[in-house]
């Protein structure tokens, strides 16, 4: 609808997870404030049942793994 382009039909931009983990509250709301549950949550919503403890660790684990390495950034202004 944006683009009025056929071949953007059903296209989506979704945010990043890289670094999800980071967050201290989770969706649109705000109404969760721990990773864990939100995992939980969006079982409920999107697989429509509960998932087990180890699989909500082994998601946690796997969003915390993208967050990475990130290279110190300086200004080039900064005196010397």
């Amino acid at each position: 609808m944006v683009t009025k382009n056929p071949y953007d039909k059903h296209v989506f931009k979704v945010p990043s997870l890289r670094l999800n983990s980071l967050q201290t509250h989770f969706f649109h709301d705000g109404s969760q404030n721990d990773l864990s549950d939100a995992i939980r949550v969006m079982a409920k919503y999107q697989l429509g049942r509960a998932i087990p403890g180890q699989d909500i660790q082994s998601i946690r684990a796997f969003l915390t793994s993208l967050v990475g390495q990130h290279p110190e950034l300086t200004s080039p202004y900064e005196a010397e």
